[in-house]
């Protein structure tokens, strides 16, 4: 049975457009960041659409959405995120949210039977460009935010300040104290999540529906180099006379890259990135002393950060070991020192539910579609779903759909997905959510 159609997800969909908006066409972005105004005005926007539909909407104590039917005992859930980078698109998170409320929608008007519910999560601040941290929202639900999170800041207050700002409660982060009962994961019969893929190949293969098998999940860290500031012009080449840090980092990225190569080789799930070289406004902040590199100047500090993912706990590990092994090994010959200081790690889900994966599939086949099974490269906050356990001693089963994305972009004002592309996920996940609610 197909739900939706083209004009029905349309219709969802195009207030969002106008929330957050860097311009009058969606090429230009958009922004809307974690607890901010344009974050708020589009949960609000999602929380009047549920009511309207005939969802119960509640908040909770850090600012997440819960839209759900009411008088049922188990859930079939849904969720994803509506906070953007600055100047992102409106499908990375989006998306998974429309179809969400969309293909709920669809299943009431039929009033089709259910022995299940079903219900809506919006979780805030996935993104980490404001505070730092990602899947924030989703984390702090569960008592897993550290925090030190708290004291990040975003536009000159810290996360605490926001929260208390707004009337929530960011004790609950600092106590680790989860704002979702174990009562209410007991009634979690599955969780799924839609999402642009943020890749090319679902794409490239002309594949209408990824049915997710793997998440992969980052291990970050930031690299700390200290050597010496010498004039540049005096000082003579070599490391008997210089303690240059950029130029041991540099080093240290090049030796990186050789062992991911060699992991990769061997068959191993990694992708590794230096996506931080002396540039980050926080770390700058805490370390003004990079300040003092200069082009006439040997460099005397440095710092990178280091963003390891695999699907591979174990694999994982080994990995970090090497990898810090040949950071100090290349510090002890460049004569700088190196402190490896940990961002944030999460585990891999290296398998979604089995079930869950099968009903998606024969979803997608029963509306004609084409589907394949593909791992996701990024961190989504249904991970950390998936780390809840129930009472029965079983983990909450997960799954995941991937639509393309053209040219893999997001993160960008290009991500686009179109609305004949959106449909057919919002189609798969409201026939997927229906058979698990049956």
């Amino acid at each position: 049975m197909e739900f939706l159609r083209v004009q029905d997800l349309e219709k969802f969909y195009s207030p969002l457009f106008l929330i957050g908006a860097l311009g009058s066409s969606p090429d230009d972005g958009f922004f809307r960041p974690s607890w901010a105004e344009e974050e708020d005005q589009a949960m609000a926007y999602i929380e009047d659409l549920g009511k309207k539909v005939g969802l119960v909407a509640r908040w909770d104590a850090i600012g997440n959405l819960v839209l759900e039917q009411a008088g049922f005992e188990k859930y079939v859930e849904c969720g994803s995120h509506l906070d953007t980078v600055d100047g992102g698109g409106n499908y990375d998170g989006a998306a998974g949210v429309i179809c969400g409320i969309a293909a709920i929608s669809a299943i009431i008007e039929r009033k089709l039977p259910q022995t299940h519910g079903l219900r809506l999560r919006v979780w805030r601040g996935e993104e980490s460009t404001a505070y730092y941290f990602g899947c924030k929202g989703s984390r702090a639900a569960f008592g897993k935010l550290p925090a030190s999170a708290l004291d990040k800041k975003f536009r000159g207050s810290t996360l605490r300040e926001t929260l208390r700002g707004k009337g929530y409660t960011p004790e609950l982060i600092d106590s680790g104290t989860p704002t979702i009962t174990q009562g209410e994961i007991d009634g979690m019969v599955a969780h799924l999540e839609l999402h642009i893929e943020q890749a090319n190949s679902l794409e490239q293969q002309q594949i209408d529906v990824g049915v997710v098998t793997s998440i992969r999940a980052p291990s970050r860290w930031f690299v700390f180099l200290e050597g010496r500031f010498d004039h540049s012009g005096g000082t003579p080449m070599g490391v008997q006379f210089r303690k240059d840090t950029n130029l041991a980092a540099a080093y240290m990225m090049v030796e990186l890259d050789k062992i991911s190569m060699q992991a990769l080789g061997a068959g191993r799930d990694l992708v590794q990135t230096v996506g931080v070289i002396n540039s980050d406004s926080q770390v700058v902040s805490e370390y003004p002393v990079v300040s003092q590199n200069a082009v006439a100047k040997v460099s005397g500090f440095a710092f990178f950060s280091l963003d390891i993912r695999s699907n591979e706990k174990a694999f994982r590990a080994e990995y970090l070991k090497k990898a810090f092994e040949t950071i100090q090994s290349v510090a002890a010959e460049f004569g700088v020192t190196a402190r490896i200081e940990k961002i944030s790690e999460s585990d891999p889900c290296e398998e979604l539910d089995a079930k869950i994966r099968k009903i998606e599939y024969a979803a997608a086949e029963s509306l004609g579609y084409s589907v394949r099974e593909i791992p996701s490269g990024a961190i989504h906050d249904c991970l950390y779903v998936h780390e809840q356990k129930r009472s029965d001693g079983q983990f909450v089963p997960i799954g995941m759909l991937f639509i393309p994305c053209r040219e893999g972009i997001s993160h960008s004002p290009r991500e686009y997905s179109s609305m004949e592309q959106v449909t057919k996920g919002a189609n798969v996940l409201a026939q997927s959510l229906y058979n698990l609610a049956q």
